[in-house]
């Protein structure tokens, strides 16, 4: 699947594309790996420059009646362009900073909906420098899914919280026609943390073989 993403944050403006590849080992197992890359302009009244970030991550999930599981683990590198970066008495001029991510939760499905608990691991290096975080997240993922006479549709919500105060809402509806084995969604999802409101919006095409 193809995913063009616009994310909307009172500090900057995101947007960019990314391509999934994910393959069914089974009709309960699924692996798969991903590449984005996406340009943001960022201006929080003080400081305004751009930058460019490309990144990879790979996930798999297992599905069952009584207990799912999925995992992602990805890496972001990130280039700003920034003229001048002061730093304990040096002066930098081509700043860049790598981040790292992983996460992991259990489901437990009853009828539509599917309360989760899991973990997410963060860490960011720039300048030097590394900022480590990790959190304990719990949720709930509804949905439901109908046929039309060629047409299967379906519609997703997700609201989520973490131990580091972060709180997720999203919704997705999406559709594939299995005759000509493609389809697609849209889906907005919407982020409260330490920076912040963010907003995102993406809309995706999919192919299946």
């Amino acid at each position: 699947s193809g995913r063009p993403f616009y994310i909307k944050n009172s500090d900057f403006n995101m947007y960019g594309i990314s391509a999934d590849f994910a393959f069914g080992c089974s009709d309960d197992f699924w692996v798969g790996g991903a590449m984005y890359g996406a340009m943001a302009e960022s201006d929080d009244e003080i400081n305004a420059f751009l930058s460019q970030m490309f990144g990879s991550r790979i996930f798999a999930g297992l599905g069952g009646d009584v207990v799912n599981m999925r995992g992602t683990v990805g890496l972001t590198y990130a280039d700003f362009d920034v003229p001048y970066v002061f730093d304990k008495g040096r002066v930098l001029n081509n700043l860049h900073a790598v981040s790292t991510y992983a996460a992991a939760d259990m489901g437990f499905p009853v009828g539509i909906v599917a309360p989760f608990v899991g973990a997410e691991y963060h860490a960011a290096y720039m300048l030097g420098k590394r900022d480590v975080s990790s959190a304990l997240r719990v949720g709930i993922d509804a949905g439901f899914t109908w046929s039309g006479e060629t047409v299967g549709y379906e519609c997703m919500t997700t609201v989520a919280a973490n131990t580091d105060a972060e709180q997720t809402t999203g919704v997705k509806v999406g559709f594939f026609s299995p005759d000509d084995m493609i389809g697609g969604d849209v889906s907005i999802h919407v982020i409260h943390a330490g920076n912040g409101l963010s907003g995102m919006f993406s809309f995706s095409a999919k192919v299946r073989f």
